[in-house]
Formats: C-alpha cells, structure tokens, sequence
C-alpha cells in the first residue's frame, strides 16, 4: 500500500529490503551510517551530528550552537522572543493562538467549519468535494472523477486520464499524451510528452521531447 511506518530495529532485513528509514536512536550506530538513515539529533553539540550534517529538533530556542548552524526547531512557545528574532515558524496547535494571527501562521485546518479558519483564510485538504463550506470559500481539492457534477460548476481542473472524454473537450482539459498519432489529440492540438527522438510524427507536427540522450 506503500505505506511507511518508524521502523523501531535498525537491523530490521525487511526494513533494509524495502529502503525504509528509521528514527535512529544511537548516532553512532554502525548500520545506521552504512545505509545513511538520519536520526533526530538529541544532543545539539554532537561532533557526528556536526560532520554528516543533521538537523535535529531544537528543543531549546536560545542554544547557541543552533544559532550559529543555523537549524530551525519546532517551536512550542508561540511567543517567545528569540523565535520571533529569528523568524521560525512552529506547527500551529491551537488556531485561534493570537501569536499566530499577528504573524500570519497558517496550520493543517482539520474542522473546514472552523470560524477561525474562515476568517484568516486557512485552506485545508478538502476530503468531499460537495463540502458546503468548500464551496463558499471556493477550496480547490484533488477532483478524482472528471464528470463531477459539483466540480463542473466550481471549475475544478483534474488530471485528465482519458483522452477522448467528452467533459475535457468542453472545457478545454489538457492531458499528457501517451500515443502520439492519436487523432483526438491531433485535432485539439494537445502536445504529449515524446519518448522516442527520432519519432516521425513528433516530427512533422513540431512537438519537443524531453531528451534523456545528447
């Protein structure tokens, strides 16, 4: 399903076989320089941190060393002076922080009918596409069928899989192309991505491939 969990044991073969990385614990830890996985580094002053260059979750604002490197924490204290200092933007728990209006932080919205969210304008990933408050504040999701009823009306534009659908005529949808004498395609005059050079009709029809040869 290729999902990809924290894999807890390093020396996991499953893990190895299927490239996952895992949030490593020891630094220092043999297999884990061997296959370059990137813990999340405890301790800031860490020479082996320092040499491969991993940024790890500030936990205190006012470290000097992060300062000086440059890394940019999580940052728990909304208000707190050296974040504003030096510009770093936390993950927004509570939306209706006063902090984060100042500044114009923008979260993952998780209720779409929050008053807060309407308000500043925060913008979440809209699961159903006939969300009535999605629809008033004109939220553009992923539109998975071409033939949506509501997407028609709010002007959705999707990725467009079939070629010869009737809806992407109408208004106009443009696909990637895969066969290049397609007819269809020739009469709207869509341009697909060309896999071969040397290929006749992307010839006399002008189109441009990328070119993975010189």
């Amino acid at each position: 399903m290729g999902w990809r969990p924290i894999v807890e044991r390093l020396h996991n073969k499953f893990a190895q076989r299927v490239g996952r990385r895992p949030i490593v614990e020891c630094q220092k830890q043999q297999f884990a320089k061997r296959m370059g996985w990137r813990p999340i580094v405890e301790c800031l002053h860490n020479k082996f941190a320092q040499r491969v260059g991993w940024r790890p979750i500030v936990e205190r604002l006012d470290n000097k060393f992060a300062q000086r490197v440059g890394w940019r924490p999580i940052v728990e204290c909304q208000n707190n002076k050296f974040a504003k200092r030096v510009g770093w933007r936390p993950i927004v728990e509570r939306l209706h922080n006063k902090f984060a209006q100042r500044v114009g932080r923008r979260p993952i919205v998780e209720c779409q009918n929050n008053k807060f969210a309407k308000r500043v304008g925060w913008r979440p990933i809209v699961e159903r596409l006939d969300n009535k408050f999605a629809q008033r504040v004109g939220w553009r999701p992923i539109v998975e069928r071409l033939d949506n009823k509501f997407a028609k009306r709010v002007g959705w534009r999707p990725i467009v899989e079939r070629q010869n659908n009737k809806f992407a005529e109408r208004v106009g949808r443009r696909p990637i192309v895969e066969r290049q004498n397609n007819k269809f395609a020739k009469r709207m005059g869509w341009r697909p991505i060309v896999e071969r050079l040397h290929n006749k009709f992307a010839k006399r029809v002008g189109w441009r491939p990328i070119a993975t040869r010189p």
